[in-house]
């Protein structure tokens, strides 16, 4: 009877702790992040590269016109 009462408390401590040890998951996290990361960095620098591009486009044109 002790013997099956160990075997229980066993399974019930590899039960509970195992998902605690668990890092399947955590490397498809980390690269989650990362994309988060280098996306915010784009939406953050693109109204710049919008305004500078526009700017070359807008001289490109005066200077065609101009010619």
């Amino acid at each position: 009877m002790l013997s099956l009462i160990r075997n229980c408390a066993s399974s019930i401590k590899v039960r509970l702790i195992h998902p605690l040890e668990d890092e399947s998951g955590q490397g498809m996290v980390e690269y989650v992040l990362i994309i988060a990361l280098i996306a915010v960095a784009v939406i953050a620098f693109l109204p710049g590269v919008a305004t500078a591009i526009n700017k070359v486009l807008t001289d490109i044109t005066t200077k065609l016109n101009g010619a």
